[in-house]
């Protein structure tokens, strides 16, 4: 929770559960965690349990590859 994180461009066919992604919602843009996936969407939310709903993959625009300077690990290898 706002720590600094480093984004890369993500390949959504790759995204996991857990993931942390950076996601336009309702015209805004958000740092999410991947909570369940569907063919062609992403169900985001936060770390505390909340949902915050579904969203199109094609609106899921980064994955964070490090936090607070540590890689995440098998970021990565989801990096367009």
């Amino acid at each position: 929770h706002r720590q600094p994180v480093t984004l890369a461009p993500v390949d959504t066919s790759l995204l996991e559960k857990g993931d942390m992604v950076l996601v336009k919602v309702r015209g805004r843009v958000y740092t999410h965690k991947v909570l369940a996936l569907r063919r062609d969407q992403v169900q985001i939310g936060n770390n505390h349990g909340g949902v915050n709903g579904w969203t199109p993959r094609h609106h899921v625009y980064g994955i964070v590859t490090h936090v607070d300077g540590r890689e995440v690990g098998g970021a990565a290898k989801k990096v367009r």
